[in-house]
């Protein structure tokens, strides 16, 4: 994700003070995997960067004990992937039994990029927000869903996979929504469409009623495209109209 050239843009677009949390971020493998630099020509290393780029992983109970000194992991253990019922993760150490070790780390990167300021006039920050929202979806739609999906189809196609993958985001959930939604609105459409004159047809017994009945359906399909399309952000309701056209 990191080698993406549109992630380093966006990314990059952050106060210096805030880029680390998008690149590295926050990682299991910064904190396994820590780079040893020298302060001085010729000198031992003396500093490790957490940036997951060292040649040897140290091991789990150091990194464990350095992610806790910094305060992040809570962050690198979410609570949905707990083993166990009840567990909490403030109870958990490197003596509890395997039966509550976690078994799912997350990465967790951040973009915090200035938008506006609350000096700004009110339509100025409402404009400035949304036009950052765009750029967002934009980036989630166009490059970062795309690497996710074939990350994880990459894992899913493995003979015997090592792990499982998961990712989640601002805005990815209702992506995916819109796109599966939108992908079989015509699907919808065309039997909603079949039905509507099949049982307009038995129950009118007229041979007008059913095609009309089925032109009516399909109308409200291609004007439910047309809305979601003219739209960067898809509206479910949109979709809905085949359905709407049934019931009248």
């Amino acid at each position: 994700l990191l080698d993406m050239p549109a992630w380093s843009n966006f990314c990059g677009r952050a106060e210096p003070r805030h880029r680390r949390l998008c690149n590295p971020g926050h990682s299991l493998a910064s904190y396994m995997m820590p780079k040893l630099t020298a302060s001085g020509d010729g000198a031992a290393p003396d500093r490790i960067s957490l940036e997951g780029h060292g040649g040897d992983a140290v091991p789990f109970a150091l990194a464990w004990q350095l992610l806790m000194r910094h305060g992040v992991d809570k962050v690198l253990l979410p609570a949905k992937r707990w083993r166990g019922a009840g567990a909490e993760l403030a109870s958990w150490d490197l003596q509890d039994a395997p039966a509550t070790l976690p078994w799912a780390f997350r990465s967790a990167f951040t973009f915090t990029l200035a938008a506006c300021t609350s000096s700004d006039p009110e339509h100025v920050q409402r404009r400035a927000l949304d036009a950052a929202s765009e750029d967002w979806l934009a980036f989630v739609e166009g490059d970062l869903l795309p690497r996710l999906e074939q990350i994880r189809d990459d894992v899913d196609a493995m003979e015997r996979p090592l792990f499982r993958f998961w990712f989640d985001g601002e805005g990815v959930a209702s992506l995916q929504a819109d796109r599966f939604l939108t992908e079989q609105a015509w699907h919808v459409a065309i039997a909603t469409g079949l039905l509507v004159g099949i049982l307009l047809t038995l129950r009118t017994g007229s041979l007008l009623l059913g095609p009309l009945g089925l032109g009516l359906c399909g109308l409200a399909g291609l004007v439910a495209h047309g809305l979601s399309a003219a739209s960067s952000r898809r509206s479910f309701a949109a979709l809905t109209l085949p359905c709407l056209a049934t019931g009248w």
